[in-house]
């Protein structure tokens, strides 16, 4: 996967200051899926090798491609995945 611009929803180290990436967290793995602005990838999370689904936004794509309602939608689900244990 080419290098890009990505958001990450992952929970904060133990310094605040200091954002943990996806890349140090997880590694992304084949592709399972494609939609119209986002992609989704296996991937493994590097502390215990469990494999969970990646969802990839282009948000490049996404705000060129739609109307600003869907890009609220995109939003309110990027904040209810943040808050689900899953």
């Amino acid at each position: 996967v080419a290098a890009r611009h990505t958001v990450s929803i992952i929970p904060r180290g133990d310094n605040e200051c200091e954002p943990i990436t996806f890349r140090q967290k997880y590694a992304l793995g084949s592709l399972i899926g494609e939609g119209t602005s986002s992609n989704c990838y296996k991937c493994t999370r590097l502390s215990d090798g469990k494999e969970f689904a990646c969802k990839v936004i282009n948000l490049k794509r996404l705000c060129t491609t739609f109307p600003k309602s869907v890009v609220s939608k995109f939003k309110q689900e990027i904040d209810t995945l943040e808050i689900l244990e899953h």
